[in-house]
């Protein structure tokens, strides 16, 4: 049903013998469309959802419903085909999610009670931080950070895609743990540095004059067929190894 009561009420009052009185709110079990036309300012109360609105212009005879949860109420979930920004403030979904088709860009923290999850795309820090302090950061597909990947007490899960951070990803109190694949370094020359400073790393031909490693390094020859050309041992923090007998 719609309706016009644009005209203000008015009634018998003490001081002025006619007064103006503004509606009650329209009470209803659906919500207002814009056939609704009513007295700017009027509020609708859909009772069965427990929404409500206000009317804030006419135009072309199409009057303009506000919801007025939208300008600072709380959703149980929120979705977005483009992008939600949030300048000064926090965008906080406490019970619910908050979905977004395109980019959720943050200009200070993206904090989330259980997790933040990432489905087909990316959740990218450009400057700052992605910070799991008590929950877990899940990605989907693939997790960027321009700088650093931070869990306090909880946990970084790829469970099907790839951890990729353009410098460093560090474990500050835990470990880095890889349950069923391994810890991969595809460029050459490159190693697992241990505690002590040690490296363990491997390549192909004699490591003497091309490779620098610290103190004790162990170098794996992928190529030795002999038991002096598998394995070799940095003695100078320089280029210089001492090849290791194996067993034949």
């Amino acid at each position: 049903m719609s309706f016009n009561n644009s005209i203000p009420l008015v009634d018998y009052g003490l001081v002025n013998a006619l007064q103006k009185v503004f509606p009650a709110p329209i009470v209803a079990k659906r919500d207002p469309t814009t056939a609704d036309k009513a007295q700017i300012g009027q509020i609708w109360v859909n009772i069965t959802t427990n929404a409500s609105w206000v009317i804030t212009s006419i135009v072309n005879n199409l009057a303009n419903w506000a919801d007025i949860a939208g300008g600072g109420g709380s959703f149980t979930s929120l979705t977005v085909s483009g992008n939600i920004t949030s300048t000064g403030g926090n965008i906080l979904a406490t019970v619910g999610n908050v979905t977004a088709g395109a980019a959720l860009v943050a200009g200070t923290t993206v904090t989330a009670a259980t997790g933040i999850t990432a489905t087909t795309g990316n959740i990218v820090a450009s400057a700052g931080n992605i910070t799991a302090t008590g929950g877990s950061i899940a990605a989907g597909t693939t997790l960027v950070a321009g700088t650093d990947i931070t869990a306090i007490t909880g946990n970084i899960a790829a469970i099907a895609g790839s951890v990729s951070a353009g410098t460093t990803v560090t474990a500050t109190l835990g470990n880095i743990t890889a349950s069923n694949g391994d810890l991969v370094l595809s460029t050459a020359a490159k190693g697992v540095v241990l505690g002590g400073g040690a490296k363990v790393v491997s390549g192909t031909g004699d490591p003497n004059g091309s490779v620098t490693a610290p103190h004790g390094s162990l170098y794996l020859r992928l190529d030795g067929s002999s038991t002096s050309t598998r394995a070799y041992i940095n003695s100078d923090a320089g280029t210089t190894w001492i090849a290791v007998t194996t067993a034949s």
